[in-house]
């Protein structure tokens, strides 16, 4: 007995652990930002606000004083879901202990505990979690309250229903899973019978003060686009109860029909067991809760004209998910009763799966600087007098919870738009920004997301047409442009300290006051971002390098700057084969300040020469070697047809890092020339490696990769042989690399590859 205990408080431990791991490490989306928006206001209005959304009060009224105590940022934030998850996991120990022994009760914690889809939702700003435990207790409360004479229980399931109903209104779904053992154990009891209708009415009358205020408030509108079958939602639901994918249905249904088929079997196993016979209304609470809930889910996302429709979402098949898992561990505890062998190979293969798909989840996790740095720029650059124009759609509570939250102390008005329609268009411009241009003399547009209210820019495009462009910035899918009335350049504010503060002198002349990094730890693609404080007496040309573990230096970004105080953004992408811990370095002349350091997480994986198909041993220039390449898709000798697309992939090599970046061409050449373009080309994909993720610049020595290209033939390509041909040129002035080796054609410049025949 003692071992379980420990066994238990390990996966107690276990759940805390891998639902605080990475915790931080993903931005705050559009529901997060949403909640510490509501939060941030006082609790009344808070109150009021909640009461004309979708969900009840609880989770906000919790929220509320946790983020003045803990505070914003995403760690702590976070935190006080992962306090419920952890509790909830707990929670499940006794209620499954109830049903089916302390065994069975450990591994329902370890189940929970591993449970990919509960850890994601556990690191979410959300209020499914809480939900969850409320649940999981009303669900032990409703046992306990079957079996016992007192009326604690009764008291602990009228608490835990209404604490459910305060959180999710969805929880009406709960009342009568939580109604089932009642019934089933005392239906001829009437005085058990008579508590469970006086605990309905407890939970009824602690409701209703709350819905007389939310229901005239409430609005009817939908989100959902299409009505999703019954089918797809038990597909859903299955896939993520036991890998936590939410896409991709088909490819992982096997592994959720495994594990709904070993729950079910098992629970026939455990009805026909004499010795659980006492404990089947409790599983057949379980039941009822597992089966409700892709149900429930169902029947709310189907089309209605009252209150909030919505689209199926991962998160709604939270609340029950517990239920799900002390389901699973019952039937395993009662197979491994009848087959010891059996129960625990089941046991052990449904938690190696569960584990299986944990990397999958963490890699998923990465926190971008944009937003954050988007908000810094305006600190740095602001006047008091400016505003901010906001584009952002449905999303304006991701900018605004790092803009309400800011380094500096500068509060511009902010300004959503569109309001008069849902996409801003040169119809409608002026009137959405006239005045705001009018009262302000210099605006700031801030373009999050600009893809869903201003795909075509119009918002710039008009704003450069009647104020001056200042400055402007542009991140990965946003954008951020200062205007003004006046000619005075945009200058950054000195009462702006930088976050790591320095006082040295990179060069005679040179100062650096110190930078900015918002994020130290990132991952293959993911842009990272500098802002460095100069000030300069003479014009001075900058270096920013990465420098990899190695001790190899990588050349980043190039800039010069004229005498004054600067603050300069520079950004990076980290290369796919970068991984361990890369130092920052500034550089000017021989002169070098080291500025820090950015961790990459994973290291891309090596690749094997043995991968290759065709090997080649060719060079361009003196550090860039072709080892080799693959056909995806065709057969062999390759045979196209007009219209289809080949797929080449090239494995490269550098011998030493370069200097310049350069562009892959890729051609298919026909035997006659193609009228679009007066050239032999009929195909081509010319881009920097993997679509200018990994430049040249920043490969590194020794290291195998391999990069993809499409070539698409046009309908009308004639048949013949057409010569398949690659190389490498700068894109600033044409010139191609000279080749050597394999397939070269030195005058060219080329490298040929071989033939491809195209038929009719």
């Amino acid at each position: 007995m003692r071992a379980l205990k420990l066994l238990t408080l390990a996966g107690i431990l276990l759940a805390f652990f891998l639902r605080v791991y990475s915790l931080g490490d993903k931005n705050v989306w559009w529901d997060e930002g949403l909640a510490v928006w509501a939060a941030r206001k006082a609790l009344p209005e808070t109150t009021l606000w909640t009461a004309g959304d979708v969900h009840p009060p609880l989770y906000f009224w919790l929220l509320w004083p946790w983020i003045r105590v803990a505070g914003e940022a995403e760690f702590p934030a976070r935190y006080l879901t992962v306090i419920m998850a952890v509790l909830t996991v707990a929670a499940i120990f006794p209620l499954t202990r109830k049903l089916a022994g302390p065994t069975a009760g450990a591994l329902a914690v370890w189940l929970l505990a591993a449970s990919p889809f509960h850890i994601w939702w556990s690191q979410e700003m959300r209020m499914y979690i809480p939900a969850a435990l409320f649940f999981t207790l009303s669900a032990y409360f409703a046992l306990k309250a079957s079996s016992a004479d007192s009326l604690r229980p009764w008291a602990g399931l009228i608490l835990a229903c209404s604490a459910a109903l305060y959180t999710l209104y969805s929880a009406v779904f709960l009342i009568p899973v939580c109604a089932v053992p009642i019934v089933l154990k005392a239906f001829s009891q009437r005085k058990v019978l008579a508590r469970l209708a006086l605990a309905l009415v407890a939970v009824a009358l602690l409701w209703t003060p709350w819905l007389s205020l939310a229901l005239p408030r409430m609005r009817s509108w939908s989100v959902a686009e299409k009505p999703p079958s019954l089918g797809f939602v038990l597909k859903l639901n299955a896939v993520l109860l036991s890998t936590g994918v939410s896409a991709n249905l088909d490819q992982y249904l096997p592994a959720g029909i495994f594990i709904v088929t070993v729950a079910f079997a098992g629970l026939i196993l455990f009805s026909l067991d004499g010795e659980s016979r006492k404990a089947l209304p409790g599983a057949l609470m379980l039941l009822a809760g597992v089966l409700l809930q892709p149900l429930a889910v169902w029947l709310l996302t189907q089309p209605r004209s009252l209150f909030y429709v919505p689209k199926v979402e991962a998160r709604y098949f939270i609340p029950f998910a517990p239920f799900f898992y002390s389901l699973l561990a019952l039937s395993l505890a009662a197979i491994g009763k009848r087959l010891r062998p059996l129960g625990l190979g089941l046991g052990v293969g449904t938690l190696a799966l569960m584990v299986a798909f944990l990397p999958r989840y963490y890699e998923g996790r990465d926190w971008e600087d944009d937003l954050p740095f988007m908000v810094r720029l305006i600190q740095i650059y602001g006047h008091p007098d400016d505003a901010v124009i906001l584009v952002s759609g449905d999303r304006f509570p991701e900018f605004l919870y790092y803009y309400d939250s800011p380094y500096g102390s500068l509060r511009l008005p902010v300004y959503p738009a569109p309001r008069l329609s849902s996409t801003l268009s040169y119809a409608t411009v002026e009137e959405e920004l006239g005045w705001i241009i009018g009262s302000h003399p210099r605006v700031w547009l801030a373009a999050v997301k600009p893809f869903l209210q201003d795909p075509e820019g119009v918002a710039a495009k008009w704003l450069s047409e009647k104020m001056k462009l200042a400055l402007e910035f542009h991140f990965k899918r946003d954008s951020l442009y200062l205007f003004s009335h006046g000619e005075e350049p945009a200058a950054p504010s000195r009462e702006i300290a930088p976050l790591f503060p320095s006082q040295a002198e990179l060069a005679p002349g040179v100062r650096v006051l110190g930078y900015d990094l918002l994020d130290k730890q990132g991952k293959q693609g993911a842009t990272v971002h500098l802002g460095l404080f100069l000030e300069l007496e003479k014009p001075a040309t900058f270096q920013f390098e990465a420098i990899s573990p190695s001790g190899l230096p990588l050349l980043m970004d190039a800039f010069t700057l004229q005498p004054g105080y600067h603050y300069k953004l520079v950004g990076f992408r980290i290369a796919p084969s970068w991984g361990g811990q890369f130092k920052l370095r500034l550089r000017v002349d021989s002169q070098a300040l080291y500025l820090g350091h950015v961790g990459v997480k994973r290291g891309a994986i090596a690749l094997g020469e043995e991968e290759i198909k065709h090997r080649l041993s060719a060079e361009l220039g003196d550090r860039i070697k072709l080892m080799g390449y693959n056909l995806v898709g065709v057969s062999e000798p390759p045979v196209l047809h007009p219209g289809e697309t080949l797929i080449l992939e090239l494995f490269w090599e550098a011998e030493a890092p370069t200097e310049r970046s350069y562009t892959v061409f890729t051609h298919l050449l026909g035997p006659v020339l193609n009228p679009a373009t007066g050239k032999p080309v009929w195909a081509q994909d010319d881009q920097e490696p993997m679509e200018g993720l990994y430049p040249t610049t920043h490969w590194l020595p020794n290291v195998l990769w391999k990069d993809r290209y499409e070539l698409t033939l046009p309908s009308d390509a004639p048949p013949g042989d057409y010569l398949l041909e690659v190389g490498m040129y700068l894109r600033e002035t044409g010139e191609r690399l000279p080749v050597s080796g394999d397939g070269a054609d030195p005058e060219s410049r080329r490298i040929i590859l071989g033939v491809i025949k195209v038929e009719d």
